[in-house]
């Protein structure tokens, strides 16, 4: 057991987090299945204040930018905080 967690220990510790994380904040607004999600999650811990108020500016005048239907005001407005706390 010590060497399955050795090994992903090792696999985490060589992963480019930055690279990761700018993929998934210059994913499209119509991303399909949970990337949606892991967009607004990138873009909050970026702290990408101004794009994620963009967003919710957007959903207020009712145009949802082409996101999936369970992304919500609620969960942008929730990411903008993550994000005010970062910059």
């Amino acid at each position: 057991m010590q060497g399955l967690s050795d090994g992903a220990i090792s696999w985490a510790q060589s992963q480019d987090l930055g690279a990761g994380l700018s993929a998934y904040r210059n994913l499209p607004t119509d991303a399909k299945g949970e990337m949606p999600l892991r967009h607004l999650a990138a873009l909050a811990i970026a702290g990408d204040v101004e794009r994620l108020n963009s967003y919710k500016n957007s959903f207020e005048k009712g145009d949802r930018l082409g996101f999936v239907p369970y992304i919500t005001v609620d969960m942008i407005d929730r990411a903008i905080l993550i994000a005010q706390k970062k910059t």
